[in-house]
């Protein structure tokens, strides 16, 4: 008998959306509000890497998380999407009153542990919600997240400008209001997601990974120096403007969500369109256009300019990320917790590696060398795009 395809669940997958941007519109705020922890902390360049990094740490341990969610009950793992959003809210409201640097981390590192295992077991989640149509799923629920990095600088700003950095922390209640609602939306999700755990037929975690080694370092090759590109833009991007092109701080934090929006848009455009006329073209495209784009940001000085070019980098650049996440979901395997995981340790390597140089290279040639570089490294990732096996 042949199987009924199952069709797109547009409620569950906008519900899944909705808990994502919950989740990372409180973990954008880092960025935004660097200048002031820089000059509160008296930080180098490369202390605001190590900073990402730091927040990053937890993803080393994705194929333990993975590991330890595969064992766990679904009705446990769901409860998990609902809650970790919550949680992660409730710690980066306190990001403005934070008493020391070492405090920071603290928070930046329980952070990433939320952050880590909230992206490890909701793209199944999409997936099982998407039918025939994981491109499109993987598209909405990335637009959650790029959505709230443009939301972040946008709520953190106005908080501070409303009560200063010191009364910042009452955004706390934001992230309480809209978790009940999405609750009463993500409490009734009828999802199959015990199919992507362990069952009494399931391959050990560690032949999954063999099976599937080279693909995903294909893509960890990829996402390196697709990450050398998006440090450059998300977290230096202030800093740069402020420092570099001497754009006023709330033009920086502005031109930052800017950014972000336009990679909102990127992002849901990318999985679509790459449902009709293949992944592999799409980045190939994506890479390239943002390569030229980098240039010009380096080199152009009127800040309305700028801002164009800026929108442009955000669209290209952020729309090659939900395709490389979709091309792991469809992988056939029931072990998409696992194969997640994986990938998440090995870009955590990768990302690592992005960060200490361009935080290191900043201190020794200059922030505005930095945008030229990552031009030339993101042609570099070309070769590994053209190898990649698709799906389909």
């Amino acid at each position: 008998m042949k199987k009924t395809e199952k069709k797109f669940n547009l409620g569950n997958v906008l519900a899944l959306s909705g808990s994502h941007m919950l989740h990372d519109t409180f973990t954008a705020f880092l960025a935004p509000i660097l200048p002031i922890l820089i000059e509160k902390f008296k930080l180098t360049y490369f202390s605001v890497s190590m900073l990402n990094i730091i927040r990053k740490i937890p993803l080393l341990l994705s194929l333990f998380w993975g590991m330890l969610i595969n064992k766990l009950p679904p009705r446990y793992v769901k409860g998990l999407v609902i809650g970790l959003p919550l949680f992660s809210g409730i710690l980066m409201s306190s990001i403005g009153i934070l008493p020391t640097y070492i405090s920071l981390i603290i928070m930046l590192v329980v952070t990433g542990i939320s952050s880590a295992i909230f992206h490890i077991i909701a793209p199944p989640f999409v997936r099982e919600s998407s039918g025939g149509n994981i491109g499109r799923g993987i598209s909405f629920f990335q637009l959650g997240g790029e959505g709230a990095r443009s939301l972040g600088p946008i709520v953190i700003l106005t908080a501070i400008s409303i009560w200063g950095i010191e009364g910042s922390w009452r955004v706390v209640f934001l992230s309480m209001g809209i978790s009940v609602i999405l609750y009463q939306k993500l409490k009734n999700m009828d999802l199959n997601i015990a199919k992507y755990q362990k069952s009494k037929h399931s391959t050990p975690s560690l032949d999954i990974i063999k099976a599937h080694s080279k693909f995903i370092i294909k893509l960890g090759g990829i996402k390196f120096f697709l990450d050398i590109g998006n440090i450059v833009l998300t977290l230096f991007l202030p800093v740069y403007l402020k420092e570099v092109k001497g754009v006023s701080f709330w033009l920086s934090g502005g031109a930052l969500a800017m950014l972000q929006f336009a990679g909102a848009i990127g992002t849901f455009a990318g999985g679509v369109i790459s449902d009709k006329i293949g992944r592999k073209r799409l980045i190939v495209i994506s890479v390239v256009t943002t390569s030229i784009l980098f240039i010009f940001l380096s080199i152009l000085s009127n800040f309305y300019m700028l801002i164009v070019v800026i929108i442009l980098l955000g669209f290209f650049i952020y729309m090659i990320s939900p395709i490389l996440l979709t091309m792991i979901q469809e992988k056939k395997s029931s072990h998409t917790i696992v194969l997640n995981s994986y990938y998440k340790t090995i870009t955590f390597i990768t990302y690592v590696f992005g960060a200490m140089l361009v935080g290191k290279s900043a201190d020794v040639i200059g922030l505005d060398k930095i945008y030229f570089i990552a031009s030339v490294l993101l042609i570099l990732a070309l070769p590994m795009i053209f190898k990649l096996e698709e799906a389909k």
